[in-house]
C-alpha cells in the first residue's frame, strides 16, 4: 500500500500543480497497484482523482465512468464520506457542462451523504453548491433560501 499511496500522492501533486498530463500516469499506476492487491480502501480516492484529472483534460466520459466505479465501491462499503465526495465531483462535472438540473441532483445526493456521515462542513459546501445551481436555473428564491440557511 505504501507504493500505491506514494504514487497517488505524486499524481495528486502534479494535479494540484496544474500538470494534468503528468498526473495521469501516476494515478493510473496507483490504481493498477490497488486493483492487483484488491485494496478498496484507497481505490475510490484514486478513482476520484483520476476522474477529476480526466475532466480537466476534457475527457468527460472517462471521468463519469471512473466516478461511477468509485460510487459503486463506496456504496458497497457504506462509506458516506467517500460517497459525498464522488457525488460532489459528479455534480461539478455536470455544472461545468451547464447541466444544472443534473448538478443539483448530485449536489443534493452529496448533501444526504454528508448528513449521514455527520460532516457539517461538507453539508455547508453542498448547500452552497446547490444554491449556485438554483441560481443558474434562475430559481432565485430557492438559491437565496439555501444561501441564508447556510449562514445560520
Amino acid at each position: 500500500n505504501f507504493v500505491a499511496e506514494a504514487t497517488s500522492l505524486i499524481g495528486a501533486w502534479h494535479f494540484f500543480s496544474g500538470n494534468y498530463l503528468q498526473a495521469d500516469p501516476y494515478l493510473q499506476r496507483a490504481e493498477k497497484i490497488l486493483r492487483k492487491k484488491h485494496d478498496e480502501s484507497l481505490l475510490p480516492q484514486v478513482l476520484n482523482n483520476r476522474a477529476n484529472n480526466a475532466a480537466l483534460l476534457g475527457k468527460m466520459e472517462a471521468s463519469y465512468k471512473l466516478l461511477e466505479e468509485a460510487i459503486a465501491i463506496e456504496t458497497k462499503n457504506k462509506q458516506f464520506g467517500g460517497l459525498a465526495k464522488a457525488y460532489t465531483n459528479k455534480a461539478m462535472n455536470f455544472y461545468d457542462e451547464a447541466k444544472y438540473d443534473s448538478a443539483l441532483h448530485y449536489f443534493t445526493t452529496a448533501l444526504e451523504n454528508d448528513s449521514l456521515w455527520n460532516n457539517p462542513m461538507g453539508m455547508v459546501y453542498s448547500r452552497i453548491n446547490m444554491a449556485a445551481a438554483y441560481r443558474k436555473l434562475k430559481q432565485l428564491p430557492a438559491a437565496l433560501r439555501l444561501a441564508q440557511y447556510t449562514l445560520i
